[in-house]
């Protein structure tokens, strides 16, 4: 099904009798499962290990298919929507911080589809100023490790600061 580029409009999420089991012969996982998200509203999921948090993620961008039941988004069943589309779509938080051995740009939007200023007014935002400005621990490090304002070739400031596999340069909280 093609959709229009200003869908969705509005953002509500509806899970209509889901079940959903990762093998054949498993157990279902999520099982006729029902409730809504209206748009612009924040929801927590929370639950024991293996309640099934994680895969309400899953069903939700479609890396798992679900056994019966939809998923809709504005009223339109997401496994009709291009999986490319949807997965444009959809913000994720993990419970664990991902950071790549890359800048704070392209671990931010890592399709680049953002302008810097964009980012680092978010940043600020968020309370993450500090990261445009901060130096290095290290007086002695190496150029593409320290933090600066510009664009530079092999590394640079500010949001071209080139982070460490893990974030190890960075606090759990920023991560």
């Amino acid at each position: 099904m093609t959709v229009s580029e200003s869908y969705p409009s509005e953002g509500k999420i509806a899970f209509k009798d889901i079940e959903l089991r990762y093998r054949p012969n498993c157990p279902l996982v999520l099982n006729k499962l029902n409730f809504e998200v209206q748009p612009g509203e924040k929801i927590g999921v929370v639950g024991r290990t293996g309640s099934g948090k994680s895969t309400l993620c899953l069903a939700l961008s479609r890396i798992v298919e679900l056994e019966s039941g939809t998923i809709e988004i504005d009223g339109v069943d997401t496994s009709q929507v291009s999986i490319d589309h949807l997965r444009k779509l959809i913000t994720v938080i993990p419970q664990e911080p991902v950071v790549f051995k890359e800048t704070i740009k392209f671990n931010l939007d890592p399709s680049g589809l953002i302008g810097d200023q964009e980012i680092i007014d978010l940043l600020k935002q968020a309370g993450l100023d500090d990261l445009l400005t901060r130096e290095p621990e290290n007086k002695k490090a190496q150029k593409n490790e320290w933090l600066v304002t510009e664009k530079e070739e092999g590394g640079g400031k500010g949001i071209y600061f080139r982070l460490h596999d893990g974030g190890e340069s960075l606090s759990q909280g920023e991560k």
